[in-house]
This record gives structure tokens, C-alpha cells and sequence, in this order.
């Protein structure tokens, strides 16, 4: 949902001091969940239309996501608490907190590039290329 552009915050329980380009990856293991229970998770109802979003933007199947890979970049440009979240985003259902990073610019890579994750923050593989 980041790289879709559709996903603007990422909600973590730290505070990140990166500004700037950071690769997004997809977790190898993905629970039983689909698209409904991610949005009821988040107090939004989801689309009666399946998985195409109201601004039009198509969320693959659930089964069909990619995992253990490298989908692409964004820009941190901000990691605030949730309360200091400019309004616009505040409104967004997708941003609860309690730490908010603030992304910009979602670059999705031509070709999902595999490697394992890790937690926290890390360097993505030497020679990977992110638009």
C-alpha cells in the first residue's frame, strides 16, 4: 500500500531519525488476513468493489502479494506522534500511530528485487539500484 501511494504514514511504536530514501520491504511470511480484515483492522470499511480503492488505485490479490522482497522506495520527509500529524493526514485512516513516519514519493522498482528482511532499519543489498 506504500508503494501504491495509497499508505502516506508508516505507524511504528519507535521514533525514526532517517530522513530521506528508504527501500521498502515486503515480509517473506504473511498471516491468513485479507484485504476486509486489514481495513476493519483500521476502522475502515472496505470496498464493496473487491480490491479496487475509491481513487481507483488496484490492490492485487491478497494471495497474489509479493513477499521476501525489495518493492521500492519513498522518502521519509517526517516522523511525528500521531497527535502532531498535519491535518490531512490525521484524517487519514491508515495513520494511527503512535509514532508516524511521514512518506513522500513512492518509486516502485520495474522487478521486485528478492532478499531476505531483518528488523529495524538496514542497508539494502550493495549493487540494488532504487529509482
Amino acid at each position: 500500500m506504500i508503494i501504491a501511494g495509497v499508505k502516506r504514514c508508516e505507524n511504528r511504536t519507535w521514533l525514526v531519525k532517517h530522513r530521506g530514501p528508504l527501500a521498502i520491504h515486503a515480509a517473506a511470511g504473511i498471516d491468513g488476513r485479507g484485504w476486509h480484515q486489514v481495513f476493519d483492522s483500521v476502522g475502515v470499511v472496505p470496498p464493496d468493489h473487491g480490491v479496487t480503492l475509491d481513487d481507483g488505485t488496484e490492490l492485487p490479490p491478497w494471495r497474489d502479494l509479493p513477499r521476501g522482497k525489495i518493492l521500492g522506495a519513498v522518502e521519509v520527509i517526517d516522523c511525528v506522534r500521531w497527535e502532531d500529524l498535519p491535518a490531512d493526514l490525521m484524517a487519514d485512516p491508515l495513520a494511527i500511530g503512535p509514532w508516524c513516519w511521514v512518506l513522500a514519493d513512492p518509486r516502485p522498482l520495474a522487478t521486485p528485487f528478492r532478499c531476505p528482511g531483518r528488523l529495524g532499519l538496514w542497508a539494502p543489498p550493495a549493487g540494488l539500484r532504487l529509482a
